[in-house]
C-alpha cells in the first residue's frame, strides 16, 4: 500500500524498483501470488514485462519476464473485462 501512494496503481517492474527484491525469485513469485489472490489488481495474458532486479550480495543484474501484473489501491475499482 506504501507504493500506491499518491497513484491508483502500479505495475509490478514500477513496485521492484521502488521496494528493490532482497529474496530472489521467491519474492517475485509472492508478489504474483498476491496480485491472483485479490480481484483488484489484474495479471494480463496478452501483455508482458521486464522486471530487473539486483540481489544484495550479489550485484548481477537479473531480469525476468513475467505477465503485466497491475497492484491497485483498495479504493480503485479493477477494470471489468
Amino acid at each position: 500500500e506504501r507504493a500506491l501512494e499518491g497513484r491508483e496503481s502500479i505495475t509490478l517492474a514500477e513496485l521492484v524498483e521502488l521496494a528493490p527484491i532482497t529474496e530472489g525469485l521467491s519474492e517475485l513469485i509472492a508478489w504474483l501470488l498476491l496480485a491472483s489472490e485479490d480481484a483488484r489488481h489484474t495479471i494480463s495474458d496478452a501483455t508482458d514485462e521486464l522486471v530487473t532486479y539486483r540481489l544484495p550480495d550479489d550485484e548481477r543484474p537479473r531480469a525476468l519476464r513475467v505477465p503485466l501484473v497491475i497492484f491497485r489501491r483498495a479504493e480503485v475499482p479493477a477494470p471489468h473485462a
